[in-house]
Formats: C-alpha cells, sequence, structure tokens
C-alpha cells in the first residue's frame, strides 16, 4: 500500500500528484504520514477517506506537529484483534490540534485516535464516532489528551481505553464534552478529569494503572468496577450495576444515586469523604425489614473510614411500610432496614436522611446509627470482622411529647410508639368527627321549638359549637384526641297531616348545610381536617291534648373533607362520605301549675357512616369504612310558661333541659395502606341545656338554646353548643 509522506515541502508534492493546492479542500484517499520532526496544516474541508484493513489514515511520527481545521477521516477498512484499524495515530512526542473536524470508524477492530507516549492531542469541536464493534474512540499508552466541546461515541465499545503494557500513565481532561462507551484502564493508568461534561458507560480498571476519576459539574452513568479513587462535585453519578472504588470523595452539590435496573445495587468504597452538600440516592422497599434476607434496599458499604456528613435520599420502591419493632417494645439492631454500613471510623451523623423522615403509607421512617459496640454481627455486609456501624431505616418511635429515642425522656422509661405522618391523626378521627357534627345537626332538627298550631310552618335554624374530644384509647393505641368546632343552618317547613280534636300529626323536610373543622395536636405534630356538609332532612311530630310528644328524623348528609398538616400541605384534597341518621324521641309533659312543667322523656339517635377510599398526596391508601353508633338519651326538662298574649310578646317559656347519653360504637377502625388501626369510641356525657322560647304576633316564633356536654368518665366529648331558630306559620 502506497502512503503519502507529507512534509515541509507539502504545496511541491500536492501539485506534482495533482491535488488541490492549498487554499482549497484536498482527498486524501491512500492516507496520510506527517514524518518525524514535521509539522503539518490541514485545511477546512480536507477529506481523508481509507478503506484498507488494518490500516491508519492519519500518522504523525515523532515529535511531529498536525494542525487541522474542518478536517474529516474516513475510515472503512476493519480491523482484527491483532492488528486494529486507526483513524489518527499519535506517536511519542508527536502534537495534534484538531477543531471543528470528525473521525468516523466504520468497522469492527478500528480505533479513532490513538496516542503514543509523551504525544499530546487537543480537540476542539470535534467528533469521533465508532460504528461498529469492537471500537475504540480514543486509546492512550501514555501521553495526554484534552477535549473541549467535543464526543467519544463509541457506542457499545470503548469510549477511552489504556489498555497497553509497560505502564505509565495518560491524562485525559474533558470539558463541554461528551463521552459514550466504556473507560478501561490496564497497565498503563489513568488521570481522567471532567468539566461540564456527560459520560455514559463503565469505569473499568483491569490491570495495575491507576484509574483515577474527577467530575465536576458533569454527570456519568454507568457502574465501577475497581477504580482506585473518584471524585465528584456539582454533578451526578447514576450508577447501573454492583460497583466498586477504592476512594470515594462526593463534593459540594455531589450526588451519587444507585439505580440498577430490576434488582437493588450495592456500591462498595475503601473510603467516604463528604463535604457539604454531598448526597447519597438509594432505593429501599420499605416495609418491616428485620433479617438481611426480608430487606430489599439499595446499599453503601464502606470498609474504611468515613467522614463529614452525606444526606440520604431514600427512594420508596415497593412496600406499604410497617411498624419495624414491636408495639410494645423499641427498634433495636436487628430491626428494620440496613442501608449503609461502615468498617472503620464514623460517627452518628455520618449519614443523615434528607427531609428528616421518609413517608410510606401512615409510618415515618428515620436513620438511626448503630455503633460498633451495639450492632448486630449477622447482619453485616461491609468487608472485615468484628464492630461496625450500621445505619439503619426504622419506623421512628415517640413519646407522648414527641420526643424520638436517644432524648432523655425515653431513656428514662416513657412511654412511646411508632410514630405516624402528620396527618394519619386526623384520618383516624374523620369517622368519629363527622358523626358528631351529625348528632349536633340532629339535635338542632329536633329542638322543640314547635306549637301546637294546626297551619303550615316555615323554620329556620342555625347552631353552631366547640367540641373536645379525648379518646377512648391510650397513647400507645394511637388515641388521637381532637378539637371540633360545627357551623350549620336549616331550612324546613312542615305542615299538619292529620289534625284532629286534641291531636296534632305534623310532616315536614327541608335543606342542611355547614361546616365541621377539626383540629388534631399529637407527638406527630398537628393536622387540621375541613368538612363541607350538604343534606336534606325528614321529621314528623305528634302531640296530644294528654302531653304526649312522639318525634321522628331522618338526615341524610353527604360530606367533602380536606385534611393539611403543617410542612406538608394539604395531603388530601376531598374525601367523600354520606351519613344517615334517623332519631326516635318520646316525651310527657306534666302540667305541675301555672307557670310549671316538667316533661321526662327518652330518646334514641342510630347513625351510620359509609367513607370513600382515597389515596392522599404522600402515598397512604385510606380504605373505606362503614361505620355505625347507638346513643341513647334520658332526662327530663323543667319549664315555666307564660302567656302574657300582648300585641307582641304573645307566649314565652324559658326551661332547663338535662340529659344523660350512652353511646355505643360499631367498627370503629380506620385502615391506611393495609395497616388498621382502632379508632377511639364515643362515650358517656351529661348534656345541660339552658333555652328560651317566645311566640311574637301569634304566628312566629322564636327559639335560642345554649348547652354545655360534659363527659362521664376518662373518654368522651365536652363543649358548648349554641342554636337558634325561627318558626313562621301560615
Amino acid at each position: 500500500m502506497a502512503i503519502r509522506s507529507r512534509g515541509r515541502n507539502v504545496l511541491a508534492l500536492a501539485i506534482l500528484c495533482g491535488i488541490a493546492p492549498p487554499g482549497h479542500a484536498a482527498q486524501f484517499t491512500r492516507g496520510v504520514v506527517v514524518e518525524r520532526g514535521h509539522a503539518e496544516q490541514f485545511l477546512p474541508g480536507d477529506l481523508i477517506a481509507v478503506a484498507d484493513p488494518g490500516s491508519i489514515a492519519l500518522r504523525i511520527g515523532a515529535r511531529a506537529t498536525v494542525d487541522g481545521e474542518g478536517l474529516s477521516i474516513r475510515h472503512g477498512g476493519a480491523g482484527d484483534a491483532t492488528r486494529r484499524s486507526h483513524g489518527i495515530v499519535a506517536v511519542d512526542g508527536a502534537v495534534l490540534a484538531l477543531s471543528h473536524s470528525s473521525v468516523s470508524m466504520r468497522a469492527p477492530w478500528s480505533t479513532g485516535l490513538q496516542v503514543q507516549r509523551d504525544a499530546s492531542a487537543w480537540l476542539d469541536t470535534v467528533r469521533i464516532d465508532i460504528g461498529a464493534d469492537h471500537g475504540t474512540a480514543l486509546a492512550l499508552s501514555g501521553g495526554s489528551a484534552r477535549l473541549d466541546r467535543s464526543v467519544l461515541d463509541a457506542g457499545r465499545g470503548h469510549a477511552i481505553d489504556t489498555r497497553f503494557p509497560n505502564g505509565g500513565t495518560a491524562t485525559v481532561t474533558m470539558r463541554d464534552s461528551a463521552a459514550h462507551g466504556h473507560i478501561e484502564t490496564g497497565d498503563v493508568g489513568l488521570v481522567l478529569r471532567v468539566v461540564d461534561s456527560t459520560l455514559v458507560g463503565d469505569m473499568i480498571r483491569s490491570g495495575a494503572g491507576m484509574l483515577d476519576v474527577s467530575l465536576s459539574g458533569s454527570t456519568w452513568r454507568g457502574a465501577a468496577h475497581g477504580p482506585t479513587s473518584f471524585a465528584l462535585e456539582r454533578g451526578t453519578w447514576t450508577m447501573t450495576a454492583d460497583s466498586g472504588i477504592g476512594d470515594i470523595r462526593v463534593g459540594r452539590d455531589g450526588r451519587v444515586a444507585l439505580a440498577r435496573t430490576g434488582t437493588f445495587g450495592t456500591l462498595r468504597a475503601g473510603t467516604w469523604h463528604a463535604e457539604p452538600g454531598a448526597a447519597l440516592v438509594l432505593r429501599t422497599r420499605l416495609d418491616a425489614g428485620g433479617t438481611l434476607a426480608r430487606q430489599g434496599t439499595d446499599r453503601l458499604l464502606v470498609a474504611g473510614d468515613v467522614d463529614g456528613t452525606t444526606a440520604v435520599e431514600v427512594v420508596h420502591t415497593g412496600g406499604a411500610g410497617a411498624n419495624t419493632a414491636n408495639p410494645r417494645r423499641p427498634n433495636g439492631a436487628s430491626d428494620g432496614i440496613s442501608i449503609v454500613q461502615v468498617g472503620g471510623h464514623a460517627t452518628a451523623d455520618a449519614f443523615r436522611l434528607a427531609g428528616d423522615h421518609v413517608a410510606v403509607g401512615p409510618w415515618r421512617y428515620q436513620l438511626h446509627a448503630y455503633a460498633p459496640d451495639v450492632s448486630d454481627p449477622s447482619q453485616r455486609l461491609v468487608a472485615g470482622e468484628g464492630g461496625f456501624w450500621d445505619f439503619r431505616l426504622q419506623s421512628t418511635r415517640v413519646d407522648r411529647h414527641g420526643r424520638m429515642p436517644g432524648q432523655d425522656a425515653l431513656r428514662g422509661g416513657a412511654p412511646d410508639r411508632a410514630a405516624l405522618m402528620a396527618q394519619v391523626p386526623a384520618y383516624l378521627v374523620h369517622d368519629h368527627a363527622l358523626m358528631g357534627f351529625g348528632r349536633a345537626a340532629m339535635d338542632a332538627l329536633q329542638a322543640d321549638d314547635t306549637d301546637e298550631a294546626r297551619e303550615p310552618a316555615l323554620r329556620a335554624r342555625a347552631f353552631g359549637g366547640d367540641s373536645h374530644y379525648r379518646s377512648s384509647l391510650g397513647f400507645v393505641d394511637y388515641g388521637v384526641d381532637y378539637v371540633r368546632t360545627d357551623r350549620g343552618l336549616q331550612l324546613l317547613m312542615d305542615t299538619p297531616v292529620t289534625s284532629t280534636e286534641g291531636t296534632v300529626l305534623r310532616l315536614g323536610g327541608g335543606l342542611l348545610a355547614g361546616k365541621s373543622s377539626v383540629r388534631t395536636d399529637t407527638a406527630e405534630g398537628r393536622a387540621s381536617a375541613s368538612t363541607s356538609a350538604a343534606g336534606l332532612a325528614l321529621f314528623t311530630r305528634l302531640s296530644t291534648d294528654g302531653g304526649w310528644r312522639l318525634a321522628g328524623g331522618l338526615v341524610a348528609t353527604r360530606y367533602v373533607t380536606a385534611v393539611s398538616a403543617p410542612g406538608r400541605g394539604e395531603t388530601l384534597p376531598a374525601r367523600h362520605a354520606h351519613g344517615l341518621d334517623t332519631s326516635l324521641s318520646l316525651a310527657w309533659r306534666w302540667q305541675l301549675g301555672t307557670h310549671a312543667v316538667l316533661e321526662p322523656g327518652a330518646a334514641w339517635l342510630s347513625q351510620w357512616l359509609s367513607t370513600h377510599g382515597a389515596t392522599d398526596r404522600d402515598g397512604i391508601v385510606l380504605a373505606p369504612t362503614s361505620a355505625r353508633r347507638a346513643v341513647s338519651r334520658i332526662g327530663a326538662r323543667a319549664s315555666m310558661p307564660f302567656a302574657p298574649e300582648g300585641r307582641t310578646l304573645y307566649a314565652w317559656e324559658t326551661y332547663l333541659d338535662v340529659r344523660y347519653e350512652a353511646a355505643s360504637d360499631r367498627a370503629a377502625s380506620a385502615t391506611l395502606s393495609g395497616e388498621r388501626f382502632a379508632a377511639g369510641r364515643a362515650g358517656a356525657a351529661t348534656v345541660t341545656s339552658l333555652g328560651l322560647r317566645a311566640e311574637l304576633w301569634s304566628r312566629t316564633s322564636v327559639w335560642l338554646e345554649a348547652s354545655r356536654r360534659t363527659r362521664s368518665g376518662r373518654a368522651g366529648e365536652a363543649g358548648l353548643r349554641a342554636a337558634a331558630g325561627v318558626s313562621v306559620v301560615f
């Protein structure tokens, strides 16, 4: 094969050979050799195109210099395992500077650019493409290469390869560039400095030479197999397979993310150094964990020392969350999920969770550090023997004051339990609170503002109040106390359907609208729920001259509830529920004197609430619920009626009402992400009411009432309620 040499007399050589003179693009089809010590410059548009197997398109001799702008090199000849095809070979001491150029290798066993010992190459806006198997974009047996705004695209081959004998070290610097393909070293070591660039492919140290990698403002996606050291700042390494590195240094805003496809991955390091802003991303199946066989997670295993503090971001990959310890005892060294282990020196804050905790289902996981003297040897995965640091994800435990393990209160034996997400307490009291609103609405509907008139009537009633509920469950059983505020309005109409001498039967109905807000303040923090209510009401009342009064009511209500928690915002924008409340009451009016009436009576209230399932913004799955409550009341009312029969005030009456109430709940529970929690039950209470009813102008009645509820026993509701109404007979 004839190779055309180009030396200092290139112009005369180009004319004699019929090649375009300088100033015009030239095409070389048999390759170019720049002889030892010579200098050559290629012009924009120059093309070197060869196809001979195992040939070199451009060979730069020892201590020769080549400058080129706009040069294209195309090689279509295949090499083999013993003799590769080359686009450019820079021999010992050669200097290559290319800009706005390209090297395209289309056949197997090809190398785009090879830099030999003491040679150097500078590529500015240069693209080297390898289009077949067993290809290498940049090979170095020593020397150095600098890439600015350039691309090494070797596909499944090698972007950079230093697998040559005789040792030494090569240096590659990349800036604003990209490399696609593996980076592998042999006996020749490699110092790779990458700035504001992108790497895709594995890094492999397969010989005695070092592999020292530093990334700044760059991204790398691939696995590491034995690099000597790796430093990262203002960039991200996405690890795609199990990896091992001697020394890892994660600087400011450096992020190491394990993202192995399919199964979980492990990163093994000799040492780990972290600077402020360092982050480690691990995927974990968040469940109860326990033995190693039951854990599913990415891991960092550091055989040596760790310094600095690394923020660990845990990515939820399956699992519905769980209490990682026995409900009646704290977590131990074998509970939960081990995500980082350190065989050398470390501190308890060497790794911390980003964002303080991880939310899965109703549970909060935190990262707990177990020192070498307390870690469980059966959990050891890091190399070595003896004690080790074990950083484990475990459900957080708190006492009733929100203090966590390690604080004096818990070490002193204060009762504690697994912590919940801040919004969960509001979910646990949801059904109980809505039934409380339903009872208040029924009380307003059945208020005794009804007169004995035998004409139709229009009625408007308003009610409101504040209730304080104390749970029937203890702290360790997730008992939740709350404060509820109710406001409601009813617009009603009724008419007599049967009216005989001495007996009046009235039947009516109307609309209900209201608001209810709930606030919880637990060890997890504060949460709030806001509910809008709208419904239909039916009621009936039978009165006799003998003093008997029989009343019944039915209220069907649709509820929509939104839940919020500080620091998390609105976690549940709308949870729907439907309630059906029915009541029946019986009383006998005993006239003791002109201005004294005693009215003993009893009432029964049946409540049913169906709540739809939902999923909140933290992924907590709220299962549908169906709750029932039965309420019984017994008591008496003492009233003082007056009938001045004036032009404005026709009649009026004041009264004192005392009732004892007992309630029974069925299906009082909530299931969140598959975890069932008992819910607090209603308790007994005494309700004392003071009221006034007045008839104005003989056809208008007004009614006012204030009530105080006092819980009987430790659990139940207490609070104040007020109601008012007006009715007009026509």
